[in-house]
C-alpha cells in the first residue's frame, strides 16, 4: 500500500466511522421514542432500554452499506475540495484506481458487516423479541398471534409455544389426502426433537381419523414424527425476519422449503442479498467516484450529503421495487438482488464515460 493509499484508507475509515456513529444514535433515539409508545405496566423504560440494546445490531447492519457509501462520498469530496483528486486525475489515477484503493477500506466493512450479520444479529434479535414479547403476554409470546403455523406438503401444525430446550409445546397438525380433503387430526401436548435421528417425540397425543363416513378416535402415550425441521427453525420462523436470519440459518430453510415444494421468496432474496453484499458495496462505491469526478466536482459537502442520502435512499427503494417481483412473476431470486447493483454500475459508468 502506498502511501496515497494509505493517507485514503485514514480519511475514508474515520468519515464512515462519524456517519455511523450519527446515523446510528439517530435511529436509536427514534427507536426509543417509537418503543415508549408501546409501554404499558409491565413494559417499562428498562425493558425499552433493553430491547433498545438488543436490536443494536439490527440497525447498525441496515444503515452500515448506506453509511459506507455516504462516509465515501465525503472523503473523496474532501479530496475534491482541497484539488486532491484532480491532481490524482492529471498523475493518471483512473476511476478504476481510485477504485482500488478504496478496497481495504471496503473489505474492512464487510467483515465487520459479516461478523454483526452471522454472529451479532441472529441471536441478540431473537432473544430481544422473545423478551418483549413475554413481558407484554406472558410466558407465551405466540398466544397473542394465535401460534407459529407450519406447513409441509399435505401437513398444516400450529404450535401454541415454545420450551427452553429442544421442545414445543401444544401440537396440532392439520393432516389432507391428496385431494386437499381432512384426514386426520391430532393434538400433542409437547414434542421433543432427536437431532440425531431427526425425530420428533410427541406427548400425549389425541388422534381423531377421518374416512369412509366415520370419525375414529385415539390416544396414545407417544408417537413419532419424522421431519427435518428443527426447534431452532421453528423459532427463528416466529421471531425473526428471513433478512435477519444468518447465512447458514437462511440457507437450512431455503434447503427445506424447497425440498417440501413449498414457496417463500423472502428466504432466496435475503439469501442472496447477503451473498451478494460485496457487489453492492463495490457498485456504490464505484458510483461515489463518478459522481463526484462529474456532477459534484464543484459543489458543497452539504449538497454532497444530501445527494448522498438521496441516492442511498433510491438504491432501496429500487431494492424494494425488484423483491416483489420474485414471488409475483416468479423472477429468480439472484436476478432481483442483481438488477439493482447492476443498475447502479452501469449508470456510474455513463457519469465516467461523459466526464472522462
Amino acid at each position: 500500500m502506498c502511501v496515497i493509499d494509505r493517507y485514503i484508507f485514514k480519511l475514508t475509515n474515520l468519515s464512515i466511522l462519524v456517519v455511523v456513529t450519527c446515523l446510528l444514535a439517530l435511529t436509536t433515539i427514534f427507536s426509543l421514542f417509537e418503543e415508549l409508545n408501546e409501554s404499558d405496566l409491565n413494559y417499562g423504560l428498562f425493558q425499552v432500554a433493553n430491547y433498545i440494546l438488543g436490536t443494536t445490531p439490527k440497525r447498525l447492519h441496515e444503515l452500515l452499506i448506506y453509511s459506507v457509501f455516504l462516509g465515501l462520498l465525503i472523503a473523496l469530496g474532501r479530496l475534491a475540495e482541497s484539488n486532491e483528486l484532480t491532481i490524482l486525475r492529471v498523475s493518471g489515477w483512473s476511476p478504476s484506481r481510485i477504485l482500488k484503493s478504496l478496497i481495504p477500506t471496503m473489505i474492512i466493512w464487510l467483515v465487520v458487516s459479516l461478523f454483526i450479520s452471522e454472529y451479532l444479529l441472529p441471536t441478540s434479535e431473537k432473544q430481544a423479541e422473545i423478551e418483549k414479547l413475554q413481558t407484554l403476554h406472558g410466558e407465551n409470546p405466540l398466544k397473542e398471534s394465535g401460534g407459529l403455523w407450519f406447513k409441509d406438503e399435505n401437513l398444516y401444525m400450529q404450535i401454541n409455544a415454545f420450551g427452553n430446550q429442544e421442545d414445543i409445546f401444544g401440537i396440532t397438525q392439520y393432516w389432507l389426502n391428496e385431494q386437499q380433503r381432512l384426514t386426520n387430526i391430532s393434538y400433542a401436548e409437547s414434542a421433543t426433537y432427536n437431532v440425531k435421528l431427526q425425530i420428533w417425540t410427541l406427548v400425549n397425543v389425541q388422534e381423531t381419523r377421518f374416512g369412509n363416513g366415520k370419525v375414529a378416535k385415539n390416544t396414545l402415550n407417544e408417537k413419532l414424527w419424522a421431519n427435518p425441521i428443527t426447534p431452532n427453525m421453528l423459532a427463528s420462523q416466529a421471531f425473526i425476519e428471513p433478512k435477519k436470519m444468518s447465512l447458514l440459518e437462511l440457507y437450512k430453510q431455503m434447503n427445506f422449503i424447497e425440498d417440501k415444494n413449498v414457496r417463500n421468496s423472502q428466504y432466496s432474496i435475503a439469501f442472496w442479498s447477503r451473498l451478494l453484499e460485496p457487489l453492492a458495496y463495490i457498485s456504490l462505491a464505484y458510483y461515489a467516484i463518478a459522481i463526484l469526478l462529474g456532477p459534484l466536482r464543484q459543489t458543497s459537502t452539504g449538497s454532497r450529503i444530501s445527494v448522498g442520502i438521496f441516492s442511498g435512499l433510491g438504491f432501496m427503494y429500487l431494492k424494494n421495487l425488484f423483491n416483489p417481483m420474485v414471488s409475483v412473476f416468479g423472477l429468480p431470486a439472484i436476478i432481483a438482488v442483481l438488477l439493482p447493483i447492476a443498475a447502479v454500475y452501469f449508470v456510474s459508468n455513463e457519469l465516467i464515460r461523459r466526464n472522462a
